[in-house]
């Protein structure tokens, strides 16, 4: 039996007290979407946008068997073969933080299963890195036919944390070669927050360098740099596919007014998209547009959207039609799930708050929004769905009633409300903003009524067409695939 450790997001107080200098009204949203496909044309729903949610073809868990102590995925790919490979960061024997990489090799059942050990043919392989009592980590993952490669950090023995891109084969797992990649400045942090193939079949990362030197709380749901400078480094196909690790990019810019890249992604004519957060704790995180040489276009500043974390090219019939930001914002109740989206020229089409679902798996049956004060929507992750339309992936909950007064009125309601247990959350929305499916999700281990708690970390679409959804469990790892949309 697995020891269950409830370990999910320790961080949510401290999230919440940080964003207080935000002014949103929570549950409203402004649309000011113009309706449109690329072409101009109007944009008519398909049925994959009906109120009822996809359903799950598969939900894959597994424990600390697989990737150390208190496994936390952050990022996962699927692989040509329909495989998928997740990465995250793990406790080491050092009480830090060590990277982790598994692979879930297809084919999969349906219905639920839980992976106890190696020897179940579902998990291909896998790894993890770091020194002990270091920081070390895995932020983001990229592949080509035949490797792996992983963006993240390792700390050096001087205590300075640089930014680290390792190469795995795909099939085995075995480590090919790993490189280290500090900052412009001595005794400064560097890391790798994203990392994309390249049109040319290179590999594009993002992240930042001179960062004040123990200044790395964490990444993606576990934290967030506290300073540094956007970096970004392109990588040639050659030095890629070389038995020898790089040790230079093909050519890197930095960009001084931007703190962190927390995501990146390429235009088909070439262009740079990216998120970056800002370049001290306070101010706007923003979205800038760069020629394929790194020289910016256009910036916006996401001014009242909260912490923005992710960051997607949406599509129509397989064409660019906008970009959008998922995140999260504290408006005075609770913390809600923030969205917004964007014309690939800058313009804000429009921007909304989502949360408090209804209803649920297990003790979660028939539950209505509850109180808005209490709970928290955390979005981490934002795809497109071929449709114009959006899916993000959250995490809803309530973080703890120790916070409150015992002379609190919500005291007694949040003692004995279920949603003190996380749960994983999908959504799906439309070109124009407008929410038309959810679904919560819950491990369940056979034979038990009660669920896991969890938290969705991070959505792709899959080849199939339906979506993955990366889960962090209280027990572990999961991996919630649906169907497409009917």
């Amino acid at each position: 039996m697995i020891q269950r450790i409830p370990h999910l997001f320790l961080r949510r107080w401290t999230l919440a007290l940080s964003f207080l200098w935000f002014a949103c009204e929570p549950g409203t949203g402004v649309d000011v979407g113009n309706g449109t496909n690329p072409a101009g044309n109007e944009v008519v729903e398909p049925e994959s946008f009906a109120s009822v949610p996809p359903g799950v073809e598969t939900y894959i868990a597994t424990g600390e068997s697989c990737c150390g102590e208190d496994p936390h995925p952050v990022h996962g790919i699927e692989v040509t073969d329909g495989s998928f490979i997740l990465c995250g960061k793990s406790v080491d024997s050092g009480g830090e933080i060590d990277g982790f990489l598994v692979k879930f090799k297809a084919p999969f059942p349906g219905g639920s299963v839980f992976i106890e050990d190696e020897s179940n043919p579902l998990l291909g392989w896998s790894a993890t890195f770091g020194k002990p009592g270091h920081r070390d980590g895995a932020n983001h993952v990229a592949a080509t036919e035949s490797a792996l490669f992983v963006a993240g950090f390792e700390e050096t023995n001087t205590g300075t944390v640089h930014a680290s891109l390792r190469k795995y084969d795909l099939e085995s797992g075995e480590r090919m070669w790993s490189a280290l990649f500090p900052s412009s400045k001595a005794a400064t942090d560097s890391a790798f927050e994203s990392i994309q193939r390249t049109a040319d079949g290179g590999m594009v990362v993002g992240g930042f360098e001179n960062g004040n030197q123990g200044g790395i709380e964490g990444f993606k749901s576990y934290g967030n740099p506290t300073s540094g400078e956007a970096r970004l480094m392109v990588f040639s196909p050659d030095q890629l596919e070389s038995e020898i690790a790089p040790d230079a990019p093909s050519w890197t810019r930095t960009y001084t007014q931007a703190g962190s890249m927390r995501q990146l992604r390429q235009l088909p004519q070439g262009d740079w998209v990216f998120l970056a957060a800002p370049p001290e704790e306070e101010g706007s995180y923003r979205v800038v547009r760069a020629k394929s040489d790194g020289d910016p276009i256009w910036e916006v500043q996401l001014e009242s959207h909260g912490e923005a974390t992710d960051l997607a090219v949406v599509t129509y019939s397989g064409q660019p039609s906008a970009l959008a930001v998922s995140g999260h914002v504290h408006g005075g109740e609770g913390i809600d799930g923030s969205i917004t989206q964007m014309s690939l020229s800058g313009e804000v089409l429009w921007s909304k708050t989502v949360g408090n679902p209804v209803g649920g798996k297990g003790e979660f049956a028939g539950l209505g929004a509850g109180e808005p004060a209490l709970i928290f929507d955390e979005c981490w992750g934002v795809t497109g769905d071929d449709a114009g339309g959006i899916v993000v992936a959250c995490g809803t909950g309530i973080e703890g009633c120790d916070e409150l007064d015992s002379g609190s009125p919500l005291l007694a309601q949040c003692q004995a409300d279920p949603r003190t247990k996380w749960r994983g959350m999908l959504l799906g929305l439309n070109a124009e903003g407008e929410e038309r499916w959810s679904r919560t999700d819950s491990f369940q281990f056979p034979g038990e009524k009660e669920v896991a708690a969890s938290a969705s970390e991070y959505v792709i679409r899959t080849q199939s067409g339906g979506f993955a959804s990366v889960v962090d469990q209280d027990f572990g790892i999961g991996l919630l695939l649906t169907l497409p949309p009917e």
